[in-house]
């Protein structure tokens, strides 16, 4: 079953992270020639990040041999590669990765992105093999993404060709990663934000945030989050909305996933009629703030409510 993000629109227009969009199956749009070098291009894309994922592990077990087992052994796993520079107090970088839980080992295909600020010099080109501990960090992962914050390099290559495989880093609880560099010394204490989200070209998903909300809570914003996202990930996103008349379509959207984003009174969760939180069937998953800058300006009576938070762990933002 699909899990929903419980997130009020106010807060979600200025920040909302574009992979929290469950992407449907649809095959790129196109016409004739076109269309058939699109998905020429999309396979051999596809191809050569699944070829990466497996020479990065191959090379991964041949430095870490005791590590083979603890990635069969775990939920899932990913791959990413890419390139990040340094320019003096500047680090930028982006890269492409694929995960795979260990039971289907289906692809899904990803972006990495990282901007930030710390003391350093140099380029580096970097492979990173993520661990998955549990089905829950694995699903949040794949769907909403994830928003790493500043975090120590942990891999520095002293000099000599090759490269050495890391020390693992826990990105979040339940995710750790080991890195191996590729070229040259980079002296480096912080690497800013990183950013996985959902690739949903190589996917082959269709761009459609689907909301259930009350009349007025949406459309006024419409057009200028379409615009943030045209400006931040270069494509069109459709949103389609949906106006209930009464909280049982919230409840119902929760249960079949009709919605990727709802907005019902935030006591609804938790009212027996419409619990979210039965163990193993958790209708709802966790935002993450990183990506609501402004839940900060919220009023800190509204922040501290309990509606919203279950065993420690918040599952909505009070629009208030």
């Amino acid at each position: 079953m699909k899990k929903i993000i419980l997130i009020a629109l106010f807060c979600l227009l200025i920040g909302f992270q574009l992979n929290a969009i469950a992407g449907e199956k649809a095959s790129p749009k196109t016409n004739g020639d076109t269309d058939t070098q699109v998905s020429a291009e999309i396979k051999n894309e596809q191809q050569e990040l699944q070829t990466m994922a497996q020479e990065t592990l191959e090379r991964l077990y041949k430095e870490k041999p005791e590590l083979q087992e603890k990635i069969e052994n775990a939920y899932g796993y990913g791959v990413f590669t890419g390139q990040v520079v340094n320019l003096v107090l500047y680090v930028a970088g982006k890269g492409k990765g694929v995960v795979y839980d260990n039971k289907t080992q289906t692809p899904i295909y990803m972006h990495a992105l990282r901007a930030g600020f710390g003391p350093g010099v140099g380029y580096k080109s970097i492979h990173a093999v993520l661990i998955f501990k549990n089905e829950l960090v694995y699903d949040q992962f794949t769907t909403v993404g994830l928003h790493v914050g500043a975090s120590v390099d942990a891999s520095i290559k002293i000099a000599g060709k090759g490269g050495a495989a890391a020390t693992a880093i826990s990105l979040v609880p339940g995710i750790s990663m080991y890195q191996l560099t590729d070229t040259g010394l980079v002296l480096q204490a912080n690497w800013g934000g990183t950013e996985f989200i959902k690739d949903f070209k190589l996917n082959g998903g269709k761009a459609e945030l689907k909301i259930t909300c009350w009349a007025g809570y949406a459309k006024p914003y419409v057009d200028d989050f379409k615009d943030l996202i045209k400006k931040k990930y270069d494509f069109n996103l459709k949103i389609k909305i949906h106006n209930p008349v009464d909280q049982d379509e919230f409840y119902e959207a929760a249960k079949t996933g009709s919605a990727d984003l709802i907005s019902p009174p935030q006591d609804m969760v938790k009212n027996p009629k419409f619990y979210c939180f039965t163990e193993g069937n958790f209708l709802l998953q966790t935002p993450d703030l990183n990506n609501i800058p402004n839940f900060k300006h919220i009023l800190p009576f509204f922040q501290q409510d309990q509606a919203l938070i279950h065993k420690d762990l918040r599952y909505g933002v009070p629009y208030n």
